[in-house]
């Protein structure tokens, strides 16, 4: 057979199968978008709620799911003694510090105290209630619900900082925080647990009691965290906590 013959031969059969291929492959691809959905600029994938505009309720009100045997559960002491918990702080002789050492420290209590007095400041102008101010641009943010997390995680820093004037003012914003409510689709548990119930429980506690609305609070978190749990394997969890 003659070169000639054998390279349109070649040619022709390198095309019938180009051919094949190009169709098969725009087959495929009608194919596929008769079965993707095609989402319009006015189609919504998922429902929409106005977080902010819900019916105030109390979380306390709301049935259980799964109601837990009382009969299961340890009942907290009534007639027991009161337990003394042993110090652990250490008993510091202030004898035994001398001028300098006690000079050097109160240099170092000044600058851990203005460093926490410039950036609770900026929380204030920036991002008062809020859960966080952002350190670049400065605008709040509100990862944690919207339930101001900075206010109410700092409230024992400033009366361990004697900011009992600052503390005042932050207790009186607690009044504005509603549980009912979120800023986010999903709260991190964790992170509600030891920032808001963690903090105004510290408060109540270092104030000795003198601000009643820390408690009110930590109840109200409490209450919702307590639904966190109302589920069908909530026995199991409890049972393996105890």
């Amino acid at each position: 057979m003659a070169p000639l013959v054998r390279r349109m031969i070649l040619f022709g059969a390198l095309a019938i199968c180009s051919i094949f291929f190009f169709f098969n492959l725009a087959g495929r691809r009608a194919s596929q978008r008769s079965i993707t959905p095609t989402l319009s600029a006015t189609s919504t994938p998922f429902p929409k709620f106005d977080l902010q505009n819900l019916p105030p309720f109390k979380w306390r009100d709301l049935p259980e799911q799964y109601p837990l045997d009382p009969a299961s559960m340890i009942p907290l002491p009534t007639n027991d003694p009161a337990i003394d918990i042993p110090q652990i702080q250490h008993d510091f002789n202030p004898n035994a510090e001398s001028a300098s050492h006690r000079k050097e420290r109160q240099r170092r209590l000044s600058a851990v105290k203005e460093a926490f007095t410039h950036s609770w400041t900026g929380y204030k102008k920036n991002a008062w209630t809020h859960d966080e101010v952002m350190p670049i641009s400065g605008k709040p943010s509100d990862p944690f619900g919207g339930w101001g997390a900075t206010l109410v995680d700092t409230l024992d820093t400033l009366w361990i900082m004697g900011l009992e004037k600052e503390f005042g003012e932050a207790v009186a914003a607690l009044e504005n925080i509603d549980f009912s409510k979120a800023k986010v689709r999903e709260v991190n548990v964790f992170e509600t647990t030891i920032r808001y119930l963690g903090g105004f429980l510290a408060a109540y506690d270092l104030s000795e009691g003198k601000y009643p609305l820390l408690l009110q609070k930590a109840e109200e978190v409490a209450e919702m965290l307590y639904k966190v749990f109302d589920t069908p394997n909530s026995k199991i969890f409890i049972m393996r906590s105890i």
